[in-house]
């Protein structure tokens, strides 16, 4: 199995809740959490499961757009040549590949 998205890597689970202006200019509340990575392997570890994270580093240019959806993150080239992913509530996200094997 696999899940991909964006995880903390400094063993904080975040909750992270914003407010917008959708699109029918009605006001909306997200919630959108990010999971320890420290935390998911400890309950892997304890069920016994073998898993591996892999950093996700984009190689690819993303602009910034002003839409809500279907793209609301977008890259930062760095001084060193890599990419962060950033997103409309000025997040900057840590992306990962967890593979879990499943006997």
């Amino acid at each position: 199995m696999y899940v991909f998205q964006s995880f903390n890597q400094y063993g904080y689970e975040v909750t992270h809740k914003y407010t917008f202006i959708n699109e029918k200019n009605i006001e909306q509340t997200n919630y959108e959490y990010t999971h320890s990575i420290q935390k998911i392997s400890d309950w892997l570890d304890k069920k016994n499961f073998k898993y591996k994270w892999y950093p996700f580093e984009i190689s690819v240019d993303i602009p910034k757009r002003s839409e809500f959806y279907p793209v609301r993150a977008w890259t930062q080239l760095m001084p060193d040549g890599k990419r962060l992913i950033r997103d409309q509530i000025d997040r900057i996200q840590q992306q990962y590949l967890l593979e879990i094997i499943i006997n």
